[in-house]
């Protein structure tokens, strides 16, 4: 039971069996503390359980990926899995393609591939994620349209712009139908224009990106899947140095 989640926690008051609980906040059965981002490593915890705390370095990018780490952590634990063998299978975790995949484009230039799909709290955890971790480098986002949101389309890619214009994201690139709201957003928000480009495919976007990146650079792929982004990260990796 995720203790965070309040209706999490309403569902679990009807539930007569046993329950172990985990979460970052709330005091939880399984936790996490000094939670870390270690770039193209991954991300750095500590895990508590039972009095105990181990150091679990999890080659996943995101802060948002320690919760589900928790919740596996939980369920070894009802099975009386060692805390050692539970540590090793997470730091040995093979990540899905295209799910928050760092990929090096060489000279020091990282791409976050998070081009499986996108609704707008994936997308609000990958920017969040992007700008944490550029360090001193720039952190660019090109980002493609979200869609079947239905009646809250407009308002969804409104608020992506807004988020982006919020963080430090130093380069705006939007692919789509929406591409044109969400950098009008963004600019309101805070980015200046010239910084900000809509780009009319992917061939385009491949181009301007090889021209623009630079040493110590972060770059952040994300899109519905009809979208299909991951044709741009294609096409930087066939031209990285």
């Amino acid at each position: 039971m995720n203790h965070d989640d309040p209706r999490v926690v309403d569902l679990a008051a009807a539930f007569p069996g046993q329950q172990i609980t985990f979460g970052l906040e709330k005091p939880s059965d399984v936790m996490a503390k000094e939670i870390r981002l270690r770039g193209i490593k991954g991300t750095s915890f500590t895990l508590i359980f039972e009095g105990e705390a181990a150091e679990v370095n999890l080659p996943l990018l995101g802060r948002h990926f320690v919760p589900d780490a928790l919740s596996a952590v939980a369920i070894a634990a009802l099975f009386g899995i060692d805390l050692e063998k539970v540590k090793e299978v997470l730091e040995h975790f093979r990540p899905a393609p295209m799910r928050m995949e760092v990929l090096s484009l060489g000279i020091g230039k990282v791409l976050i591939n998070d081009a499986y799909n996108a609704n707008p709290r994936s997308m609000e955890m990958a920017l969040e994620t992007l700008a944490e971790v550029k360090g001193g480098g720039r952190a660019i986002a090109v980002l493609g349209d979200m869609l079947e949101l239905g009646d809250c389309t407009e308002e969804a890619h409104l608020q992506i712009g807004r988020k982006v214009g919020e963080l430090s994201i130093d380069l705006l690139f939007a692919m789509g139908e929406w591409a044109p709201v969400v950098i009008e957003s963004a600019v309101r928000h805070g980015i200046e224009p010239e910084r900000t480009k809509v780009l009319e495919g992917h061939g385009e976007a491949v181009s301007l990106l090889r021209r623009v990146v630079q040493e110590g650079d972060w770059i952040l792929l994300k899109g519905s899947r009809r979208m299909a982004m991951e044709k741009i990260a294609e096409g930087l990796l066939e031209g990285r140095e």
